[in-house]
């Protein structure tokens, strides 16, 4: 009992696994679209409070930031060989240039780190740097790897 709790603890914090979970590609692909889907509705809420857009609110600022840095580690395991055909628009260029995309992943996941430190300061200025910097670690991705 032991040994499998620590085998799955180990497997729970590992960030870029290339799992073998999925019955098949299209399973993959539906787990990572999920995750992807809720980092934006974190962040969308986040960007809306930043823009003033919706009240300003501390607590909850703080609860998205911490939901997008743990979401921040999850999709990877999703990207499975052959999982770049289906209903996906995640284009090959991340199994042909694999050490590119796990750069971009692991930026993705350090700012999702400082955007919590952010938060967790209450100073507005620095929430809106740490915001903008995981964004554009985001958008840095999608530009690369994402269909249009």
């Amino acid at each position: 009992m032991k040994k499998t709790l620590l085998l799955v603890t180990a497997g729970l914090l590992s960030t870029n696994v290339l799992a073998s979970n999925f019955d098949d590609n299209q399973e993959a692909i539906e787990y990572r679209k999920d995750v992807f889907g809720l980092i934006a509705y974190n962040f969308s809420d986040m960007k809306a409070m930043l823009k003033g857009e919706k009240d300003f609110n501390q607590q909850l600022f703080e609860i998205r930031a911490n939901n997008v840095k743990a979401l921040s580690t999850m999709p990877w395991e999703g990207f499975i060989q052959g999982s770049d055909k289906g209903d996906t628009d995640a284009k090959a260029d991340i199994w042909a240039d694999g050490a590119e995309f796990k750069q971009k992943a692991q930026t993705f996941e350090q700012n999702a780190i400082k955007l919590v430190s952010a938060a967790q300061s209450g100073d507005k200025k620095a929430m809106k740097k740490a915001f903008g910097m995981t964004g554009k670690s985001c958008k840095s991705c999608h530009d690369d790897f994402k269909k249009d």
